[in-house]
This record gives C-alpha cells, sequence and structure tokens, in this order.
C-alpha cells in the first residue's frame, strides 16, 4: 500500500523538476532545481521494483525479468527515436539565438513522469502471499573438530590424507 504512494510523490516530483528546469534563471536556481529533480528521480527506480516484486507477489516473481526487459526495450526506442521526433517538430529558436530543444527534453520527461504518476492510480494494490516458499534448508555439516578428523578428505585418486597415510 505504501510502496504505491511513495512512488506517486516520486514520480509526480519528478515530474515537477523536470518542468522546473527550463525556468532557471541563473545557476544557483539550475542548482536548486536539479537537487529537487534528483531528490525525487534517484530513489524511483529502486521504489519501482520494490512495487513490481510486491504486486507480482511469491509465484509471479520469476517473471520480472520478462516483465522488466520491456521497460528496457522502450527506453532504447526512446533514446533512439527522441532525436527523430525533435527533428519532425519545428521547436523555435531561443531568444539569444541558440535551440530550446532542451526546453523541449525537460517538458516531454515532465509529461512522461506525470503520466507514470497518474499510471500509479491504476495499479492494483499489493498480492498478499499464497503461499510463502520455504526456506532453503543447508545439508548439515559436522560440527566438531573430532568429527572432522573421523572423515578423510575427499581428493583425487590415489590421494591419500595425511589423517590416514600412516594406516
Amino acid at each position: 500500500g505504501k510502496r504505491r504512494l511513495v512512488l506517486f510523490i516520486l514520480a509526480f516530483g519528478s515530474s515537477t523538476g523536470y518542468f522546473l528546469i527550463p525556468y532557471a534563471t541563473n545557476f544557483h536556481i539550475l542548482l536548486f532545481y536539479l537537487a529537487f529533480l534528483a531528490a525525487f528521480a534517484a530513489p524511483a527506480m529502486p521504489i519501482a521494483t520494490s512495487l513490481s516484486f510486491t504486486v507480482l507477489g511469491w509465484e509471479g516473481a520469476s517473471r520480472f525479468g520478462q516483465i522488466r526487459v520491456w521497460g528496457t526495450i522502450g527506453y532504447l526506442l526512446l533514446i533512439v527515436g527522441f532525436p527523430y521526433f525533435l527533428s519532425l517538430i519545428e521547436v523555435p529558436a531561443s531568444p539569444d539565438g541558440g535551440s530550446s530543444s532542451l526546453g523541449t527534453i525537460f517538458f516531454i520527461a515532465g509529461t512522461l513522469s506525470f503520466f507514470a504518476a497518474l499510471v500509479l492510480l491504476f495499479v492494483p494494490s499489493a498480492k498478499t502471499p499464497s503461499r510463502r516458499p520455504a526456506p532453503y534448508r543447508w545439508p548439515s555439516a559436522p560440527r566438531t573438530r573430532a568429527s572432522l578428523l573421523q572423515r578423510p578428505p575427499s581428493g583425487p585418486p590415489g590421494w591419500r590424507s595425511p589423517a590416514t597415510a600412516g594406516r
């Protein structure tokens, strides 16, 4: 329950940070906006991973890799396709003669973060595990030095341990 709320706050805060960056008027304000963005964006992925495992439950956790690969593919397509997308839209030049594509990038990143926050409203509550898997039980090992000396260590064929060399 609380992971979803925390991730919603992080995604919404990230969105706000992305929208603020183009409006920085000097270095100190830009530094403050970037720190604001980092405070919300940096913990988002670990919380999202935790929420994914919680929603999938014990039985579905093995499918996490299959689900996560689509996030990676989507990220790759966005990175590769974004410059092409920017070339299709006409971005007016900024008053100082530079391109305002950077502002467009932050606007789109803010919009995607905002929609990610909205999607979280529809994420189902965490599954209650129907059955927790039994913990792995390690084979019992000898606990005393005397029991170690009773069994000769195994080795390559023909090898004799020092404990049995005189026999």
